[in-house]
C-alpha cells in the first residue's frame, strides 16, 4: 500500500505531527477514532473525500465509551466534510444499512454477502459428559457423533491431537485464562516430550533479550506456543504473528484482541469459552472470531471447535444464545440508543447533577451525557445525536443538557476535541490555568523526573481526575510517583526492558495481583514477571499512553489558548513517539515501530541525520544497516520492509 500511494502522490500520515502544510500532494490518514478528532479540530480546513470505517459494529458495542468517541469522530467529519463519501465495513451483520441510517446517509448503497471465504466445519465438545456433537448452522441444532472419547481425556488431547501438526487458534477469553491455559498446555508437552522447535531457540533469546529472561512467552516460543493479547508490545506482536503464519508458531493462545483487526486465520480455532472478559460473547464476536478457521489458498476448509470443560463454561443458555445463533440474522443497534427506562434516567441525573454515584458502567453515560452537552452548544441542526434524544421519549435530557452549559465558555473545537475528558474536568482546569503564571504551568524539553511528578499533581488537581474518573482502569492521585516514572522513561526513549528492571525495582517488598489477590512480589517466579510485564505494558499504553496523554494533551491545548501559544514543550508529543528525540519521531514518520525507532537510534546513530533546513529525516547507508540487522529477528522484517 505504502509503494503504490507513494506512486500516486499519496503521503500516508498516521498522526497530526506528520502533516506538512509545504508539500503538495494528498493524504492517506490511518488513524484511531481519538487522532482523527484531534485532526480534524486543530485543521477544520483540511478536507477529506473519503471515510473509510473498518470494525465498524464497534459503534454498537454497549457501554463501551470509545464506540462513542468512534461515533463522535465520524460525525465531526461528516459534520467539516459534508460532500465525503463514506464506507463501512463490518462482519456478519443483517442490517448493515444501520450505520448509513445513524448518520442520516439517506442517498446509500448496501451489499452484503453472507459467502465465507473457505467452507467451515463446527463442532461442540462436552468433555463433561463424554459428547461429541457437529453444529448445523442450517438448522441450528446440535447433531451427536459417536467417537472413541478415551484418546481425549483433555481439551489438552484435542488441541494437540485434533488437525495434528496444522496451525491453531486457541480461545480463551481473558488474560489471566489465556496465560493459565499455555501454562498448563506446555506442561502437557512437556510430560508427552515434545521436542524443542530449534528454529524458535533464536526467537526464545529474543525475546529474553527484548523483554526478561523470565517472561514465559519466551518459554512457550521454544515449543511452537504463544500467548496473543492486548498488553504485548507491538514488535512482540508483529514477531508473533509473521511466525504463526509461516509456521513456527504452532499453537496461538489469545483474547479478543485476535479479533480486533489482525488479519490471522488458522487450519483449526478452538474456542474455550463463551465469555469475553467476564460478559458473554456477543454473537457477532463469537462469529468473527469463528470465521479465523481456515486459510484462503491454503486449504479448502477450516474447523471450529467449541470445548466445554469446565461446569460454567457453554452452558445451555449460552449453546443456545451464541453457538446456535443464526450468523445471517445478526441485528444490531448503535450504542447510544437507550430504550431502557431506567438507564435513561440514570443518564439524565448524570447530566442534571454531575454525580455518577454507584451507577453501573456510568463512564459510559457520563461520556455520553458530556457529548450531549457539548452538542446543545453547537450552531449545526440535525445531529444525529440530539435528534435521538429528543425523540427518545425523555427530551427532558436534551434540556438539562443544555441548561448543564450555560456558564461554560471553554472554546467549542477544545470541547469537541476531548469529549472523552469531564466537561466539568476541562473547564475546572480551564479556569484554574488562567489563574497561574507561565512559570508555573509551562513544561520543560528535559524534565526531571521530580518536574514530572510535580506536573503531574498539578494535572491532577486542577483537573480534580479523583473526583471525575470513573472505570476500572481509571487513574488514581495515590500513583502519581509511578506514573511519573514510567512517564520519565517512556519519553526519555528507555527500551522496555529498562522500564520492566525499572518496574521489577519499584515492586521491590510490595505486592502484585495473580487472579485478582494480592501476593508479595517475587522476581524469580516467571509467573510473577509475566504478570508484572503485562501490567506495565498496560500502564505505558493504556494509562500513560492513553489517559495520561489525554489530559497533557488537553493540558497543552489550553495553555496555547490561554497565552496564544505554547509557552513550553508539548509532552503529549512525547508520549505518542515514545521520545523526547526528533530523530525516533521521525523514524516513526517513516513506519517504523517505536522499539525499533529507539533501536535503529541507539545502534545506528551515525547513520540519521535532521537536515535542518527541511525538517526531514536523512537515513544513510542503509544497505549497511540492513546487512548488520539480518540476525535481529525482533526487528529485521521492520527494517527490511522500511528501508
Amino acid at each position: 500500500m505504502a509503494n503504490s500511494a507513494c506512486s500516486n502522490s499519496y503521503t500516508i500520515v498516521t498522526t497530526s505531527y506528520m502533516i506538512d502544510s509545504e508539500v503538495d500532494s494528498g493524504y492517506i490518514f490511518i488513524l484511531t477514532p481519538e487522532r482523527l478528532v484531534s485532526i480534524i479540530s486543530t485543521i477544520p480546513e483540511l478536507k477529506i473525500d473519503y471515510l473509510f470505517v473498518d470494525e465498524a459494529q464497534k459503534l454498537t458495542t454497549k457501554n463501551d465509551s470509545r464506540s462513542l468517541v468512534t461515533y463522535s469522530a465520524i460525525e465531526q467529519t461528516l459534520n467539516n466534510n459534508p460532500g465525503a463519501k463514506l464506507f463501512f465495513s463490518s462482519p456478519n451483520l443483517s442490517n448493515p444499512d444501520v450505520f448509513n441510517s445513524l448518520f442520516n446517509r439517506s442517498k446509500s448503497k448496501v451489499y452484503r454477502s453472507t459467502e465465507g471465504a473457505t467452507a467451515q466445519n463446527m463442532y461442540f465438545i462436552d468433555l463433561l459428559n463424554d459428547s461429541f456433537s457437529v453444529v448445523n448452522t442450517h438448522d441450528r441444532n446440535l447433531e451427536k457423533i459417536e467417537r472413541d472419547f478415551n484418546k481425549y481425556k483433555s481439551a489438552n488431547d484435542l488441541i494437540y491431537k485434533l488437525n495434528h501438526k496444522k496451525s491453531k487458534i486457541i480461545y480463551c477469553g481473558g488474560v489471566e485464562s489465556t496465560l493459565v491455559r499455555t501454562r498448563d498446555f506446555i506442561k502437557y508437552l512437556k510430560i508427552n516430550n515434545r521436542a524443542i522447535n530449534p528454529k524458535n531457540i533464536e526467537i526464545s533469546a529474543q525475546i529474553r533479550e527484548f523483554v526478561h529472561d523470565n517472561y514465559e512467552l519466551a518459554e512457550a516460543i521454544n515449543y511452537g506456543v504463544a500467548f496473543h493479547f492486548g498488553n504485548l508490545p507491538q514488535s512482540i506482536r508483529d514477531l508473533i504473528e509473521h511466525n504463526f503464519k509461516i509456521g513456527n508458531i504452532e499453537y496461538l493462545f489469545c483474547t479478543s484482541t485476535l479479533l480486533e483487526g489482525v488479519n490471522l486465520p488458522a487450519r483449526s480455532v478452538f474456542i474455550l469459552t463463551h465469555k469475553k472478559g467476564l460478559s458473554p460473547l456477543e454473537p457477532v464476536d463469537f462469529w468473527n472470531l469463528a470465521g479465523r478457521a481456515g486459510r484462503l489458498a491454503m486449504e479448502l476448509s477450516g474447523d471450529i471447535f467449541c470445548i466445554r470443560d469446565e461446569v460454567k463454561i457453554w452452558d445451555n443458555k449460552a449453546i443456545n444464545n451464541i453457538l446456535l445463533s443464526d450468523k445471517n440474522d445478526i441485528s444490531l443497534t448503535p450504542s447510544f440508543y437507550i430504550e431502557d427506562k431506567k438507564r435513561l434516567n440514570e443518564l439524565h441525573e448524570i447530566i442534571a447533577t454531575g454525580e455518577t454515584g454507584k451507577i453501573k458502567n456510568s463512564e459510559f453515560l457520563r461520556t455520553l451525557g458530556d457529548m450531549i452537552r457539548i452538542d446543545t452548544m453547537r450552531d449545526e441542526k440535525h445531529l444525529p445525536l440530539i435528534n435521538y434524544f429528543q425523540h427518545s421519549g425523555k427530551p427532558e435530557i436534551v434540556l438539562s443538557a443544555k441548561n448543564s452549559t450555560k456558564d461554560i465558555n471553554l472554546p467549542l473545537n477544545i470541547l469537541l476535541a476531548n469529549s472523552h475528558i469531564p466537561v466539568d474536568s476541562q473547564y475546572n482546569a480551564f479556569n484554574k490555568i488562567k489563574s497561574l503564571s507561565v512559570n508555573e504551568i509551562k513544561l520543560s524539553w528535559q524534565p526531571s523526573y521530580d518536574e514530572i511528578k510535580s506536573k503531574l499533581s498539578l494535572i491532577f488537581e486542577i483537573y480534580q481526575i479523583d473526583k471525575f474518573a470513573t472505570g476500572q482502569n481509571r487513574l488514581y492521585s495515590n500513583s502519581i510517583p509511578y506514573y511519573a516514572l514510567i512517564l520519565s522513561q517512556w519519553m526519555y526513549g528507555n527500551s522496555l526492558q529498562e522500564i520492566i528492571s525499572g518496574a521489577i525495582i519499584y515492586k521491590k517488598n510490595k505486592t502484585i495481583y495473580i487472579k485478582n489477590a494480592p501476593i508479595p512480589f517475587d522476581s524469580n517466579n516467571s509467573s510473577h514477571i509475566t504478570a508484572l510485564v503485562n501490567d506495565t505494558i498496560k500502564d505505558i499504553e493504556l494509562r500513560v499512553g492513553y489517559l495520561l496523554q489525554n489530559y497533557i494533551s488537553h493540558y497543552c491545548q489550553l495553555l496555547t489558548y490561554v497565552h496564544h501559544g505554547n509557552p513550553g514543550a508539548n509532552w503529549s508529543q512525547f508520549i505518542e513517539f515514545g521520545s523526547n528525540d526528533p530523530i525516533v519521531w521521525h523514524l516513526q514518520m517513516v513506519g517504523f515501530s517505536r522499539d525499533c525507532a529507539v533501536y535503529l537510534k541507539r545502534n545506528f546513530s551515525k547513520h540519521l541525520k535532521m537536515n535542518v533546513e527541511s525538517n526531514k529525516l536523512v537515513i544513510k547507508n542503509k544497505s549497511t544497516i540492513k546487512e548488520l540487522v539480518k540476525k535481529n529477528k525482533l526487528y529485521s522484517l521492520e527494517i527490511h520492509s522500511l528501508l
